[in-house]
């Protein structure tokens, strides 16, 4: 491996999922490590200079698109309807691009903290337009400006749950929306137990 493939290994490591980023969904570092060795140039741009650039989030994007399987893609929204209609279940997609901007965003904050962790005074952006928000004197990540499921969504999902929605494995839960008249739960005579709204 050359050096200028092992600069971009911290950007690799903070998009796949590090201390302070969070991972892909379903993909390992392994199975993203296959991508990587084929792919690295898309992730040159990330950590490299303060200002995120559109062609950089834009090459994260497609390096995204690719882990999860799909090559020609250059959105992870086009991924998301593909792999939904070959019946993939919510937890298995890939994020949103809205959602995926600001996990790109902290990728790219945290991989320029890597580069400079030498330099004394490091030249970073402010976090807060970097994927994180303020909140009670904590940094917090942002993980979307968009509601988790759109509201037009909301009916077509429903569970199967006949324990009353005790567990994670509830569907409803798992997209964060309430259950409705055609969840199982709602027939079962148990009391249903998704308080995620």
């Amino acid at each position: 491996m050359n050096r200028e493939v092992l600069k971009i290994l911290r950007c690799f490591h903070a998009l796949t999922g590090s201390d302070t980023t969070s991972y892909l969904a379903g993909h390992s570092k392994k199975t993203c490590w296959e991508v990587f060795k084929v792919h690295h140039n898309l992730l040159r741009g990330i950590g490299n200079i303060p200002v995120l650039t559109d062609q950089t989030i834009k090459d994260a994007e497609e390096f995204v698109c690719k882990i999860y399987g799909a090559a020609a893609a250059s959105s992870t929204n086009e991924v998301r309807v593909s792999m939904f209609v070959k019946g993939v279940t919510n937890d298995k997609l890939p994020p949103t691009s809205d959602a995926l901007l600001y996990h790109i965003k902290r990728s790219h904050y945290q991989a320029l903290v890597w580069r400079q962790a030498h330099v004394q005074y490091p030249v970073l952006p402010p976090p807060e337009t970097m994927g994180w928000k303020m909140e009670e004197n904590s940094l917090i990540p942002e993980l979307s400006s968009l509601p988790p499921v759109p509201k037009a969504c909301e009916e077509l999902t429903s569970c199967t749950c006949s324990t009353g929605c005790r567990t994670k494995l509830c569907s409803c839960k798992k997209t964060k929306i309430p259950c409705i008249a055609s969840c199982i739960c709602k027939t079962s005579g148990e009391p249903c137990r998704n308080i995620t709204f």
